[in-house]
Parts: C-alpha cells; structure tokens; sequence
C-alpha cells in the first residue's frame, strides 16, 4: 500500500497519510477544520479552535467485552420472549459477519450513544449478501431501551403476516 507525506491542513504537522486525498494527521484536525468552517459560515465565535481531548471513550479490549455484553442481553431478550435458543454469531468479527442469527434475522448488535446507522446498515448488509437472511440492527443508548431497525419492505411484510394471523385466529373463534 502507498504512503504519502504530507503536512496536515489543520495543525502543520508532518504526517504518512494512508491515502492519497489525506490532510489531516488524526480525526480531531480534521473535526477542528470543520468547526472552524462552521464558525467562518455562520460567525459563531464559541466554537473552540482547540478540540478537547476525549474521555471516557471504550477502545480495545473494553470495546470488545462492551460489545459481547450487549450480544449477550439481545440474545437473553429474545430467548425469554419466544423461548427459541438464541446465540452470539462468535466468529463474526474474523469473518466480516452479523452478531446474532435468530431465524430469518441477521442482527447486528450495537450498545453505543452514538447512533451511526447508516454504517450499522451498511455493515450488517454486506455481511447477508448471497443469503436470504434479513438485515436487521439491534442498538440502545446507555439505560435506554433496545430498538430494531430493519428494510421497510421486510417490516411490512412481517406485518401484514401477523395481521392475517390474528385475522384468521378471529374468524375460528366466531
């Protein structure tokens, strides 16, 4: 893979970018050059010029045990619900996969506060390519409750199914 030396936009740094269009030596010059942007557009003049440092972040190992926690607690809600034996999909980091199979789903599991969904999509819809599995994202903000994200046309589909369900069920009472 090629490197290039470069300078970065924002801070002046020398820096080996990854890819031929990279100005910026990390996420934060480049986040800073944004607001400074936004400033220069709008004249707001509270937008720092220096970025905080982050804290509090997971990474690493952390992120890992962060992420099977909450595998673990999809998986744990659907088992208690529908009684069906549900588990973590525990290769799919190495082989580019979902985190949970329950039947037609394929689940991608995330517990994190910010809500990135066009990557979660994404990434859960490349990993069904080729299968019948349904793409869905499982994903909770800290102390909230789980939300389900799935293709429109499967929700409809799943609707419409219970619906006739319930209807039929109604029709044998009577």
């Amino acid at each position: 893979m090629a490197k290039f030396e470069r300078v970065c936009k924002w801070c002046g740094t020398p820096f080996i970018a990854q890819r031929a269009r990279g100005i910026f030596c990390t996420p934060a010059c480049r986040l800073a050059n944004h607001m400074q942007g936004i400033k220069d557009m709008t004249g707001f003049d509270d937008i720092p010029k220096e970025m905080p440092e982050k804290s509090g972040g997971v990474s690493g190992r952390g992120a890992r045990a962060k992420g099977a926690r909450g595998e673990r607690e999809v998986c744990q809600l659907i088992a208690g619900i529908t009684g069906d034996d549900v588990s973590r999909n525990i290769g799919q980091s190495r082989d580019g996969g979902h985190d949970v199979d329950w039947g037609p789903f394929a689940i991608e599991v995330k517990s994190q506060q910010t809500v990135s969904m066009p990557a979660w999509q994404s990434q859960v819809i490349r990993s069904v390519k080729g299968t019948d599995k349904i793409p869905t994202v499982a994903w909770r903000r800290k102390s909230e409750e789980w939300w389900i994200a799935l293709p429109m046309s499967k929700f409809i589909e799943i609707f419409d199914m219970l619906r006739r369900a319930a209807e039929a069920g109604l029709k044998q009472n009577e």
